[in-house]
């Protein structure tokens, strides 16, 4: 495929929409190379810059695409905002930031993408190939893991020159939407459900933007196929266009037991993990195959230092993160969960009757799902946050609702018996008054911990 732009930066002028991290990694490293930068953000900017880098804030009238010679896009912004309309009818190059960051390095790329899933998939293959040596660097849309993070930017120029990289690249749907020479030496879908359908107006079109990562894999490149995925996702991922991939099994050379995880020959109990669940065992051979398909001459060695290495995994913040206990009352902080699906598929991997908050702002996504869930479980479930309405009408009005996550955290606390687990699993995104998913849940812990101070009987884990 063509290159939509030239590595030589050199005196080019460069235009990135867009001021999050990976804009901000994009803006530095073209200033780096000898690019005149200008960064283009409809509100202020609420870091510092480096006073080379151009600054344009507002609507789109004050951003002309013709006065740039490549324009790189957040993430954030969506096709359909007038910016972007506006740059499509030029005739600038526009492509996404992994599509800059990826061009700037020829180590390996693991690429994982997916709905639920993809940032503990992606911690497990970065933790699982530092192990046994490889400079291994975590980047993409990972956030807020507790693990070393960077942008594909960051990660792809930082380590340039240092052998035995792979880079271990968490990918986003919004950041599959504008790639074209992308090509990641393996991938991995988690798993794809109704997700982000305030951005995407069908599943099908969701879908269709993560099949990209398929027909993208480097020519010859691998796939790994998750096992457990339905037929139907399956299929459609094997019929997407591709460059005669190896497809692999994602329990290749694994076998899975009620009780152990056997990887070569060699076993891992399950009753030894943090979380023994099924999408955590899902995970784990995953990161297993993933890791093993970039690794030469595997051996009874190896094996066993990527299996043992699962015993010094670290769960992520944000994700099935235990906080503390009240009483004997285990209490949850799964803020990353944003979509109904995640509800359900954490909710499995706690023995224990719970008590699930629920709410913020949701997708357009149907809760429909969990109300049968709920109903077949015996859990309680409180709904708080900007789209209550919305919620109640697919789960049922029988739940009680709350303005906010705090006053839904105490009526849980009240309700919830010794032996019980209240659990934040939201579903929903947190842009009704938080700046992201991890401050809604830093924000839930520090609420925690205020509550545990007026309590005898208590432990805080983070």
């Amino acid at each position: 495929m063509k290159k939509v732009f030239s590595d030589n930066l050199q005196g080019k002028k460069l235009g990135m929409i867009g001021a999050g991290r990976s804009g901000v990694s994009v803006c530095r490293h073209a200033l780096e190379m000898g690019a005149e930068v200008t960064l283009y953000n409809t509100v202020p900017l609420k870091i510092q810059l480096p006073e080379e880098i151009n600054q344009l804030i507002g609507d789109e009238t004050i951003f002309e695409p013709e006065d740039y010679d490549l324009i790189v896009l957040s993430p954030w912004y969506h096709t359909t905002s007038p910016v972007v309309q506006k740059i499509l009818k030029s005739t600038t190059p526009l492509i996404g930031e992994i599509e800059y960051g990826s061009s700037l390095t020829s180590f390996p790329i693991i690429a994982i993408t997916g709905t639920n899933g993809k940032s503990t998939t992606s911690c497990l293959t970065y933790h699982i190939l530092k192990s046994i040596g490889k400079n291994a660097v975590l980047c993409g849309n990972i956030m807020g893991s507790g693990y070393d993070e960077f942008t594909l930017t960051e990660a792809a120029s930082q380590n340039a020159e240092i052998p035995n990289t792979v880079i271990v690249a968490e990918v986003s749907s919004a950041q599959l939407e504008h790639i074209y020479n992308f090509s990641p030496t393996v991938s991995y879908i988690t798993n794809i459900t109704p997700d982000h359908l305030n951005r995407y107006s069908t599943f099908d079109e969701y879908l269709d933007v993560k099949l990209k990562i398929v027909s993208h894999t480097k020519q010859n490149g691998t796939f790994i196929l998750n096992h457990h995925l339905p037929e139907n996702i399956k299929g459609a991922i094997q019929s997407a266009p591709s460059k005669n991939l190896n497809f692999i099994s994602s329990t290749e050379n694994i076998q899975l037991t009620d009780d152990a995880i056997i990887f070569h020959g060699i076993k891992l109990n399950r009753a030894d993990l943090p979380i023994n669940s099924p999408h955590m065992i899902q995970n784990i051979s995953a990161a297993l195959t993933i890791s093993e398909s970039v690794i030469e001459n595997m051996n009874p060695t190896i094996a066993e230092k990527m299996l043992n290495s699962i015993h010094t995994f670290k769960g992520l913040q944000h994700r099935m993160e235990r906080v503390g206990k009240i009483n004997e009352i285990t209490i949850v902080n799964n803020s990353m969960c944003t979509n109904p699906k995640a509800i359900i598929e954490s909710s499995k991997g706690i023995p224990q009757k719970q008590h699930i908050l629920i709410g913020g702002k949701n997708k357009n996504l149907d809760f429909s799902e969990v109300k049968s869930f709920i109903e077949s479980s015996n859990h309680t479930a409180y709904i708080f946050g900007s789209n209550v309405e919305e919620i109640l009408k697919d789960i049922g009005n029988q739940h009680p609702c709350f303005p906010n996550m705090e006053a839904a955290f105490l009526a849980a606390l009240d309700n919830a018996k010794d032996g019980e687990t209240i659990i934040l699993s939201p579903g929903c995104t947190s842009f009704d008054g938080f700046i992201d998913f991890a401050d809604r849940g830093n924000k839930f812990k520090e609420f925690v911990k205020s509550v545990m101070n007026t309590h005898q009987n208590k432990v805080y884990y983070s």
